[in-house]
């Protein structure tokens, strides 16, 4: 246990790729990172649906882009780990993914619990007053 412990807080474990990646694990990550494209999908669908709001349809461009984007990277690492590519399949560069998977989340729910329902009351508020002023009569 301790031995784990000295390893993976020495660099070198993070930076060298000694062994394969196990197939189980090729196989659960695989499946997580098609999650992450469906997830895309599905978002990228939803987000070019006129029946939501454009708020509500930003955040579903925003998911899908996260998800298009970790899932191709995730593909990316997993192939090059795989693969045994020297350099490019080291340890730390999932460690990198999942901070900036973790940091793109925070800002999609920090944008979708803090601006997206205001801008949704906005635009509601904009429509209410709208329907009391005058139009532009058509010839």
């Amino acid at each position: 246990m301790f031995d784990f412990i000295k390893a993976i807080l020495h660099p070198t474990y993070w930076i060298t790729h000694q062994h394969p990646v196990p197939e189980a694990w090729q196989l659960g990550l695989s499946i997580f990172f098609g999650t992450l494209l469906a997830i895309g999908l599905v978002a990228g669908i939803l987000g070019f649906l006129k029946k939501f709001a454009k708020p509500i349809r930003n955040i579903f461009t925003r998911v899908s882009i996260w998800g298009w984007t970790m899932g191709l990277l995730g593909f990316m690492f997993l192939f090059f780990s795989v693969e045994r590519v020297a350099f490019v399949s080291a340890r730390m560069f999932y460690l990198i993914w999942i901070g900036i998977a973790i940091w793109w989340i925070y800002y999609i729910i920090k944008y979708s619990i803090n601006d997206a329902p205001r801008l949704v009351a906005e635009r509601k508020e904009y429509l209410d007053k709208q329907k009391y002023l005058p139009k532009k009569k058509k010839k």
